[in-house]
């Protein structure tokens, strides 16, 4: 950690928790087919992340994102956004 990324950190922290939760509630209203117990999952660890002062202050990082569930349990696949090719023709 370095003494510059200290400095720093109390003016921009406030910004970046800010603009993590902003993001976090427009991305839950986005793309209504999905449950919403499904995106409030994914994308609270992800603001987690954003937020964790210990992440943001590192020189080096590295995360690690385990499968937590099967493909063949989850369907994301959206109808309405992708199109198969004998649409297209």
């Amino acid at each position: 950690m370095s003494k510059g990324s200290l400095f720093l950190f109390q003016f921009f922290y406030p910004l970046i928790l800010v603009s993590s939760y902003l993001r976090y509630f427009r991305n839950l209203k986005k793309h209504k087919e999905i449950p919403k117990s499904y995106k409030k999952d994914v994308y609270k660890e992800q603001l987690k992340i954003n937020i964790n002062p210990r992440n943001l202050l590192n020189h080096h990082i590295f995360i690690v994102f385990e499968k937590v569930k099967e493909v063949k349990n989850v369907d994301f696949r959206l109808d309405s956004i992708i199109k198969t090719f004998e649409k297209l023709m």
